[in-house]
This record gives C-alpha cells, sequence and structure tokens, in this order.
C-alpha cells in the first residue's frame, strides 16, 4: 500500500494508516483466501495533520497487490512462472480492489458498518450456529 500511496502523497513524514484483515473463508465456508482492508484516503504528517488525497484510482493499486502476491509465490516456490502467466492472462484473475464512498468525520454509523463488514464477529455468519448456554455440558 505504501508505494501506491507514494504515487499521489508528498514523500516527506507522509505515512498512510491501514488495518489489514485476512480472510480465508467466503459466504459460503469455502476456502477463499482474500483481504479486507480499511485505509485512510490521504496522509498523516509528523506533525499530526492530515492530507486527504485526490480520489483513488483503484486499477494501480490491484495491479501492484498482483505483481506482489504473484511474485511472492513464485519466490517461494508455490507456483510456477508458468502458473504465474496463466493467472495475468484470465479476464478476472481473482485480483480485485474495491473502493466505496469516502466516510466523513463523524458518521459513526458508516464507520460502524463498514468495520463490521471488514471484521465481521463470528456469530454474525449465518453458516455457524454457536451454542447457547442451555446447551453448554455442566461441570
Amino acid at each position: 500500500m505504501e508505494e501506491f500511496f507514494v504515487s499521489f502523497l508528498p514523500k516527506q513524514e507522509t505515512a498512510p494508516g491501514a488495518v489489514i484483515a485476512i480472510r480465508t473463508f467466503g459466504d459460503f465456508l469455502n476456502f477463499n483466501p482474500h483481504c479486507h482492508v480499511l485505509c485512510t484516503d490521504g496522509g498523516f504528517y509528523g506533525s499530526g495533520s492530515f492530507r486527504v488525497a485526490q480520489a483513488l484510482e483503484t486499477e494501480p493499486l490491484e495491479k501492484i497487490f498482483q505483481h506482489k502476491v504473484l511474485g511472492m509465490l513464485l519466490r517461494k516456490g508455490k507456483i510456477t512462472e508458468e502458473v504465474g502467466k496463466l493467472i495475468m492472462s484470465w479476464r478476472h484473475s481473482g485480483f480485485n480492489v474495491h473502493c466505496g464512498p469516502r466516510i466523513q468525520p463523524g458518521d459513526e454509523e458508516a464507520m460502524e458498518n463498514l468495520a463490521r463488514y471488514t471484521c465481521p464477529p463470528l456469530e454474525d455468519h449465518p453458516s455457524i450456529i454457536l451454542p447457547g448456554e442451555d446447551d453448554l455440558p455442566s461441570r
């Protein structure tokens, strides 16, 4: 992400903020490795100030992410060059970046909704049934 943000934020003492949740399952508890990322739409300066960036174009970030992930898998011997090239040739390579609307300061409801989507509590998943207190074995 730093590589992406450096392209439009001044380099002197600027740091973007981000929280990344690594997920390994999809809606149906199938294996579906992906990341949910909450990131600032600008950068913080050493003085504590924040500068909002221009509207983000997601395609460059998607390309950087794809390049970094496939490069790591290739270096670790998890894929071959041929597999990497094959993935790069797919119309839908499995790499996707979505940038929703900006959340304004003070919009508590929007912040909570986004955080809940990014890192949902396990008990909110429709395929998981947690035992009630009456279902637990007594000691």
